[in-house]
C-alpha cells in the first residue's frame, strides 16, 4: 500500500512539474512575441481598438466612481448612454475594466492583456492536447502553434475580440473530452463554468463552442451504454451554465423587446471573407504555405489510417476538417448570404470559423505525432523538428508583425487602422500619442473617436440593403461625435445628465441615445421615450427653452430582468466558492490517504 501511495504521489508531483514547465515555456514565448511592443512602449491601435477601449473604459469608470449602470454606457462612446456592455460579453467587460483600472494606462493594459491572451491560448491548447492523449512535447508545440496563429494574434495586432472568445474554447473542450470516455463521470462544474465564461465573453465564439459540444454529445450518446445517465449529467452542466448567464439572456430579451437595433456592418461579399489555401503568408483569409501543408497532411494521414489512429485523433480530425470546410469558399457563402441575409451581419467573415477548426486540428496533429513517435521511434526527432520549425516560423511572423506595428505607432500615422475614425483637424501624431499616454484614460478616446453604430436603436428593422443606404457611420459622426455645446455628468444612481444653454426656444438634437425602456426628464418634466421624436439612430429631439436646459436619461428594466441579472451576479461567487471548497477537501483527503 505504501509503495502504491508513493508512486501516486510521485506521479502527481511529476505531472505538476511538467505542466509548470510547459506554462513557463509558453509564457517566455509570449513575452518574446511582445518584445517589440514592450521595448518601444508602443500602443497598437488596430481596426477594433477604439470600440473595445471605449467599452472597457466605461466599465472601469463605473467601478472607479461607483456610479454603476449595467445597461447605459455613460463614460465611453461619447457618453451617449448607448447600450453595449450587456449585449457584448458583460462579465468580461467588467473584468477587463478592473484590469484597466489597476494598470492605470492604456500601454500597460494592452501589454498585460496581450500577454494573458497569448498565454491562455497556448496553455489551453497544451492542456487539451495532453488530455486527449498527446505527449508533452507535441502538446506544447501545438500550444505554441495555436497562440501564434492569426486566429489568436488578431487580438494583439488588430484587437479583434473574436480571438478573446476563441482562446477559451480549448478549456470548454478539455472538459467535453469526458463525453468520449464511458468509464469517466463528467466534470460538470468545470464544463458549466467554462461554457458560462465564454458566453459572458463573446457570443459568436460561444455559438461555435455549442456546435462543437453538440457534435461531441451525439458521439458521446453513441459511445455511452447508460445514455440516460450521460444525458442527465450534460443537462445538469447546461442548466448551471444557463443560470450563470441569466444576465446575458435577460438583457438580450429586455433590450430587443420594443427596440430595433442596428447590427454589425453587413459584409455582403461573404466569399471574399472565406478561407482558402495559399502559398503566401498566413492572413485572416489565407492559411498560408506552412499551415496549409500541415493541415492537409494531417487530414490525409487520418483519412488513410482510419484503423490505426486513436479514437480521439479521428474525432478531432473529423470535427476540425468539418469546421475548416465551413470556413472555406467551398461553402458558396455568397449564395448562402443571399438566401439568409442575416449571415452577412452575424457571421460577417466566414474565416472566423477557422479559429475553432485549428483548435481541433492542432490537437489532432499533436496526437498524430505522438502516436507515430511511439510506434516508430526513429521518426520522433523528425516529427519534433518539423513541428518545431513550423512553430518557429509562425512565431517569427508574429514577432515581425509586432515590430511593424511598433514602428507604425512611432510614425506620422500612429493609428494602424483608420477605418471609421472621425478625423480631427490639425491633430498631429505627437498629440495622438500623448493623448493615449495620458493618465487621463478618456483623453485618447476623445482625440480619436470612432463612429461605430453597432446596437443603436432605429425606427424600423434595418436589413443589409437598407443599412448601406442609411449611412449609420455618418449619422454617428454627425449626431454623437460632432454634436457639441453640451455638458454631461453621471449621477450616483447611474443616470446620465445633460446640460446646455439655448438663446431661444428651439428644437435640439441631444448627443445621446434613448431606447423604448429609457426614462427621460426634460427640465424636471418626465417625458415618455415612445412619445419623443428621435433621429434614425435614437437621438432624442427636444424643445429647449431660452436659458439653461437639463435632460436626464436612465434605462428602466422590468423586475423580472433585474431579478435574472441579480441571480447571475450572486451565483458566480457562490459557484466559484463551491468549486474551491470541493477542490480543497479533495486535496486534504488525498494528503490524508498518502500519510496513512
Amino acid at each position: 500500500m505504501d509503495i502504491i501511495n508513493i508512486k501516486v504521489s510521485d506521479n502527481n508531483h511529476e505531472a505538476t512539474l511538467l505542466k509548470t514547465k510547459a506554462f513557463l515555456i509558453i509564457t517566455i514565448v509570449a513575452i518574446a512575441l511582445l518584445v517589440p511592443q514592450i521595448l518601444t512602449k508602443s500602443i497598437v491601435l488596430g481596426s477594433d481598438a477604439i470600440f473595445h477601449f471605449n467599452r472597457i473604459y466605461d466599465t472601469a469608470q463605473q467601478i472607479r466612481t461607483g456610479n454603476f449602470n449595467y445597461f447605459q454606457s455613460n463614460y465611453g462612446f461619447q457618453q451617449a448612454g448607448r447600450i453595449i456592455t450587456p449585449l457584448y460579453g458583460p462579465l468580461m467587460s467588467y473584468l477587463l475594466g478592473t484590469i484597466l483600472l489597476l494598470t492605470g494606462s492604456w500601454l500597460k493594459f494592452q501589454v498585460i492583456i496581450n500577454l494573458l491572451v497569448l498565454v491562455i491560448a497556448g496553455y489551453g491548447l497544451f492542456l487539451l492536447a495532453k488530455r486527449t492523449g498527446a505527449e508533452q512535447t507535441f502538446a506544447l508545440i501545438a500550444g505554441i502553434l495555436f497562440m501564434t496563429s492569426v486566429s489568436v494574434t488578431a487580438w494583439i495586432t488588430k484587437q479583434h475580440f473574436t480571438s478573446v472568445g476563441l482562446i477559451l474554447i480549448p478549456y470548454v473542450l478539455y472538459y467535453a473530452i469526458d463525453f468520449l470516455e464511458e468509464d469517466r463521470p463528467l466534470r460538470i462544474w468545470g464544463l458549466a463554468l467554462s461554457m458560462a465564461l465564454i458566453v459572458e465573453t463573446h457570443f459568436l465564439s460561444a455559438l461555435f463552442a455549442v456546435v462543437a459540444l453538440v457534435i461531441l454529445f451525439i458521439i458521446g450518446l453513441i459511445i455511452h451504454k447508460n445514455k440516460l445517465a450521460f444525458f442527465r449529467q450534460v443537462a445538469f452542466a447546461g442548466t448551471i451554465a444557463l443560470l450563470l448567464t441569466l444576465n446575458v439572456w435577460g438583457s438580450l430579451l429586455d433590450v430587443y423587446h420594443g427596440n430595433h437595433l442596428l447590427s454589425t456592418w453587413p459584409y455582403q461579399n461573404l466569399d471574399a471573407g472565406a478561407m482558402k489555401l495559399s502559398f503566401a503568408e498566413e492572413t485572416e483569409t489565407q492559411l498560408g504555405l506552412t499551415l496549409s501543408i500541415l493541415l492537409i497532411i494531417q487530414l490525409i494521414y487520418v483519412a488513410t489510417h482510419l484503423k490505426q489512429v486513436s479514437r480521439n485523433n479521428l474525432i478531432f480530425s473529423f470535427i476540425g476538417g468539418f469546421f475548416l470546410l465551413l470556413s472555406s469558399k467551398l461553402m458558396l457563402w455568397n449564395f448562402l448570404g443571399a438566401a439568409f441575409p442575416s449571415l452577412t451581419t452575424l457571421m460577417q467573415y466566414p474565416s472566423r470559423i477557422r479559429g475553432i477548426a485549428v483548435v481541433f486540428l492542432f490537437t489532432a496533429i499533436a496526437l498524430s505525432c505522438s502516436e507515430n513517435a511511439v510506434h516508430y521511434s526513429k521518426l520522433r526527432p523528425i516529427l519534433t523538428g518539423s513541428l518545431l520549425l513550423v512553430a518557429t516560423f509562425a512565431a517569427f511572423n508574429t514577432y515581425m508583425n509586432m515590430t511593424q506595428l511598433a514602428q507604425t505607432w512611432h510614425s506620422d500615422q500612429p493609428i494602424s487602422a483608420t477605418n471609421a475614425i472621425v478625423k480631427r483637424k490639425h491633430l498631429t501624431a505627437d498629440q495622438i500619442r500623448g493623448a493615449f499616454r495620458s493618465a487621463n484614460l478618456s483623453k485618447g478616446l476623445k482625440v480619436v473617436p470612432k463612429s461605430t453604430p453597432d446596437y443603436l436603436p432605429t425606427h424600423t428593422k434595418v436589413d443589409p440593403a437598407h443599412y448601406l443606404k442609411m449611412h449609420p457611420y455618418a449619422l454617428v459622426s454627425t449626431n454623437l461625435i460632432k454634436n457639441n455645446g453640451f455638458d454631461k455628468f453621471v449621477l450616483s444612481d447611474g443616470t446620465l445628465k445633460i446640460k446646455w444653454y439655448s438663446k431661444t426656444t428651439k428644437q435640439v438634437t441631444l448627443p445621446a441615445v434613448i431606447y423604448a425602456h429609457s426614462n427621460i426628464t426634460l427640465n424636471k418634466h418626465n417625458v415618455k421615450a415612445t412619445k419623443l421624436t428621435t433621429t434614425q439612430i435614437g437621438n432624442p429631439i427636444v424643445q429647449s427653452k431660452p436659458g439653461n436646459n437639463v435632460a436626464t436619461i436612465n434605462y428602466h428594466t422590468s423586475k423580472t430582468v433585474s431579478t435574472l441579472i441579480w441571480i447571475s451576479l450572486i451565483l458566480w461567487p457562490i459557484t466559484l466558492l463551491v468549486i474551491l471548497v470541493v477542490k480543497t477537501i479533495k486535496v486534504v483527503q488525498n494528503r490524508h490517504h498518502l500519510s496513512l
